[in-house]
């Protein structure tokens, strides 16, 4: 009964460091993307998770996915591509 929570908190964790490593990798690349101090960038992704999480619980045309997403933009219903 532990081993699913200590996983999807693991998970969550490890995600969470991808997210960050992503972000410090987008300062780097990008010229006028500037990021000060680690904690910032903590931070700064910890804002990311959030509206992401609000993207996830908002309806809208990004949550569909998969064949059924692709058979309804063939039949208009979505709009243009």
């Amino acid at each position: 009964m532990v081993t699913l929570p200590v996983a999807l908190l693991s998970f969550g964790i490890a995600w969470f460091f991808v997210s960050l490593l992503m972000l410090a990798l987008t300062k780097d690349i990008v010229g006028g993307f500037v990021v000060h101090g680690f904690w910032t960038l903590v931070k700064a992704t910890l804002i990311v998770w959030i509206v992401n999480l609000a993207l996830d619980f908002t309806p809208g045309p990004w949550q569909i996915t998969g064949k059924r997403g692709r058979i309804n933009r063939r039949r208009g219903r979505l709009g243009p591509r």
